[in-house]
């Protein structure tokens, strides 16, 4: 994929944007057709215009925002640093259709709150079954306005038609210029985003009771050592991402960059870290046993 500033607008990009409306905005298309692109142009423009804006990142496996396995909003550019993030804990959207759903209506409505009149929600891309009804319900549940589509070969129309009325539909060619990352380029982008996330990490020790789904647990705990978690607040919002360290019977350490001592739950996530941070592809989730590879890293 080109990096972001190497795709350049095209004559459609200011033709779609000069017909769109405040309200929330989706923004659909398969990898490596520009739509992340699109959408922080889309931002950029909006914001020249005074108009209060926000970027909803809905890719949980090669975020814009935030961190992998994270769904993020962001209210300032370049649209990079969260306001507000969700933890979803897997890369594979396919996989946490509900819990992804669930983080976008969260994030749009806190944005909401912020004050932002536009809401760009930039979904994952349409690859892997049950993507189209990832689209469908996030159009229904968030009442989308808009949509646009960028797409190489008319493969979105399968399923644009059942969009009622109530959406403006446009539809873009994908960017000439852009083009799908290999499997190398997105792990190193991966591991890179959570590498610079973990660093300055420290030991922090909670009471095992924070931590949820304890029943996956072995009776010593050694199989969780290198689990991602996530350190979700009171409020449902993730502070950071943590590593096990250690499991006893009365504590869990873990090692996080959140520095904040504010009451938090610890939520598992489906794959490991490993002691600098990045994905540890070596290792199952204890639960889908093994041998067998996390759907997440399965499907890089």
């Amino acid at each position: 994929m080109a990096p972001l500033s190497s795709i350049l607008p095209s004559p459609q990009w200011h033709e779609v944007l000069a017909r769109l409306e405040r309200g929330v905005i989706l923004v659909i298309g398969s990898s490596g057709t520009g739509k992340t692109s699109f959408a922080r142009h889309l931002l950029n423009q909006l914001r020249r215009g005074n108009d209060r804006t926000a970027l909803v990142d809905g890719n949980i496996a090669m975020p814009a925002i935030g961190v992998p396995g994270c769904l993020g909003a962001a209210l300032t550019n370049p649209w990079v640093a969260p306001c507000a993030s969700v933890f979803v804990g897997a890369t594979a959207s396919v996989h946490r259709r509900a819990p992804v759903l669930a983080g976008l209506i969260q994030l749009e409505r806190r944005v909401r709150q912020a004050g932002a009149r536009t809401v760009i929600v930039d979904l994952p891309p349409l690859t892997g079954a049950g993507a189209r009804e990832l689209v469908v319900q996030a159009h229904r549940a968030l009442a989308a306005n808009q949509i646009v589509a960028l797409q190489r070969a008319n493969e979105c129309e399968s399923f644009l038609a059942v969009f009622d009325e109530a959406a403006r539909l446009y539809r873009l060619p994908a960017s000439p210029n852009a083009r799908r990352w290999s499997r190398e380029e997105r792990i190193d982008r991966q591991d890179g985003r959570l590498r610079a996330h973990f660093f300055n990490a420290d030991r922090r020790v909670f009471p095992l009771r924070a931590l949820s789904a304890r029943g996956w647990l072995p009776a010593d705990g050694s199989a969780a050592a290198g689990t991602a978690v996530g350190l979700v607040d009171g409020e449902g919002y993730c502070l950071g991402l943590g590593r096990i360290e250690e499991v006893h019977p009365d504590r869990v350490a873990i090692v996080t960059p959140v520095k904040a001592s504010v009451p938090c739950r610890l939520q598992l996530a489906d794959f490991r870290l490993t002691a600098d941070g990045a994905f540890d592809r070596r290792h199952a989730f204890p639960t889908l046993g093994e041998g067998t590879p996390s759907a997440s890293v399965a499907e890089l």
